[in-house]
């Protein structure tokens, strides 16, 4: 859970459980040497797709791991496939920073934008990337072998906030009604909006909607600002948005 401590009770001598309640509960894993039950910590997370990095440094169970996943044999975090070996040299902080990136928690904010079919993802893009450190764009993500909500819920869990595009690249009315007929914008934007805010927090979302598209009534609460041509006009809420972001991974 982002920012909690969960406490759970166990049989103490069942340490291998304990490491596999810890890697599904945690939201990135960086392992330092360790022995048997730490390399099982770590074949855990690469099957449940969590991110991960093995500081080797010190040998053990996280200089064995980043042999075995060097060659990359699952596609695992395909995004940095050859940074694995960097982290078997001995320890500094490049090695730390490195590892810090790779479980993905490194910089802030880093933000995700949510869109549906319209090409204002790119320019909303390229303006934030002048004042953060990465944005992910899930059409940009290529995996053809895992499912987009699998991609979705990995990169979400990574990032600090999300931009969700609110574009009119549908339609839709109520059945009885032929005059009711709105501009909407696609079902899996307002899926990963729900996910976001149920996940992450609805401090951590920003809505920016693109003329009348309409928004679902359940979440008229959610920040939302409106613009006509550039998802770059609401300009002084984004950076409000931002500096939250940034306040709150100062704490």
């Amino acid at each position: 859970m982002p920012g909690g401590i969960v406490e759970y009770s166990m049989d103490s001598t069942s340490w291998s459980a304990v490491k596999l309640l810890q890697t599904h509960f945690a939201d990135a894993l960086i392992l330092v040497g360790g022995a048997e039950k730490t390399e099982q910590a770590g074949f855990a997370a690469t099957i449940s797709k969590k991110p991960l990095a093995c500081i080797g440094s010190f040998g053990g169970a996280a200089y064995k791991l980043n042999k075995v996943l060097s060659p990359n044999p699952w596609d695992y975090q395909d995004h940095l496939p050859n940074d694995w070996m960097q982290l078997q040299v001995p320890f500094d902080n490049r090695v730390l920073d490195l590892a810090f990136e790779k479980a993905g928690i490194e910089g802030a904010p880093k933000l995700m934008i949510i869109h549906g079919r319209s090409t204002d993802r790119n320019v909303l893009k390229d303006y934030l990337l002048r004042y953060v450190n990465r944005v992910i764009v899930l059409a940009d993500e290529f995996d053809p072998t895992q499912p987009i909500p699998i991609k979705f819920e990995r990169a979400a869990s990574s990032v600090d906030g999300a931009i969700a595009l609110v574009t009119p690249d549908d339609v839709g009315r109520i059945t009885e009604d032929s005059e009711s007929e709105t501009q909407r914008a696609r079902e899996n934007v307002w899926v990963e909006v729900g996910w976001f805010w149920g996940r992450r927090g609805r401090s951590k979302l920003l809505l920016l909607t693109k003329g009348d598209v309409n928004i679902p009534s359940d979440l008229g609460n959610v920040e939302h600002y409106s613009y006509t041509e550039s998802p770059e006009q609401p300009h002084k809420e984004i950076q409000k948005f931002l500096d939250r972001l940034r306040s709150a991974s100062d704490r």
